[in-house]
């Protein structure tokens, strides 16, 4: 369980697509960025699931972006269902609750979505989606998080069943010192998710 899949995750550009084999985080994938790329929905998915992560009302930074890509992902028709994935609770508040209302106030229909609110790892984040669409015959996702989450994010739902292509929200440049340790905490997790987790 703890080797790399075979088969390359498909991580889509809007202009052209790429591959790449599932495994630690090294350069920054191509995706569906979105940034003025004039992308209409030339990929079909039956849901976009957009992970959770520190939230706090107001919305700023990785949350804001997150939410952002994800509701002009559903504008721009990838996918008739969002899934809000994330239990944590931050201040009070419940990370899907949170997102979810800011994608109802983007313009996302409340019935368009589905909240998944017992995840606390994006493991979880795969495997409690899993519970929700598979069953469904819900395969194809697409997967909204941060451009540096997104090859981790997409091993767990290929791992956990799903046809997932990754949907990037563009992080901005961070100092030397925030960049280190955000790669050391994505190896740690990369660890986790190879050896520990449980169940697929």
């Amino acid at each position: 369980r703890g080797t790399v899949p075979r088969r390359p995750i498909v991580i889509w550009s809007s202009k052209t697509h790429t591959s790449c084999r599932a495994g630690a985080p090294a350069a920054r994938p191509a995706s569906l960025s979105g940034r003025g790329s004039g992308y209409r929905g030339a990929v079909t998915l039956d849901a976009l699931v957009l992970l959770g992560c520190r939230v706090r009302e107001p919305l700023v930074g990785a949350p804001l972006r997150r939410v952002e890509r994800a509701a002009s992902a559903h504008r721009e028709g990838m996918a008739p269902l969002v899934v809000v994935s994330g239990g944590r609770s931050w201040n009070g508040v419940v990370e899907a609750d949170v997102l979810g209302g800011a994608l109802i106030e983007r313009g996302v229909p409340a019935e368009s979505l589905v909240y998944e609110r017992r995840s606390r790892t994006t493991h979880e984040n795969a495997v409690r989606t899993a519970e929700l669409l598979l069953a469904r015959g819900a395969k194809r996702v697409g997967v909204v998080t941060c451009d540096w989450h997104l090859p981790r994010a997409l091993y767990c739902f290929r791992r956990a069943g799903f046809e997932a292509i990754g949907i990037e929200a563009r992080s901005p440049p961070l100092p030397l010192p925030r960049r280190v340790f955000r790669t050391l905490r994505e190896t740690t997790a990369w660890v986790y998710v190879r050896t520990m987790a449980r169940p697929w």
